[in-house]
């Protein structure tokens, strides 16, 4: 995993969310490490049609990294999905 995790430094962060090697977000980047050496899917992917994106912010936001071609269809794991997922399990809890 870890060499896995090493051949994706240098990697520019990927503000769009495509789900490309080119660029990372921090969630892809685990997701990926997980599905590819032990073959474990943490969270359940989804695409950005699946999102509420109807606040004035996120419309905001999406206008401005996407214009008028919001990519609704490209596949997205989200941290909440992530953290949901039942494979996972809490190891200690702070105080």
């Amino acid at each position: 995993m870890k060499e896995l995790g090493n051949s994706y430094l240098g990697k520019n962060y990927d503000l769009f969310f495509e789900w490309s090697n080119d660029r990372i977000y921090c969630t892809e980047l685990v997701w990926k490490l997980y599905k590819e050496i032990p073959n474990l899917q943490v969270g359940t992917l989804k695409t950005l049609n699946d999102f509420d994106l109807s606040s004035p912010q996120v419309k905001s936001l999406m206008n401005k990294r996407y214009g008028n071609h919001i990519p609704k269809d490209e596949p997205v794991i989200s941290p909440s999905d992530m953290f949901d997922s039942n494979i996972l399990m809490e190891v200690m809890r702070s105080n």
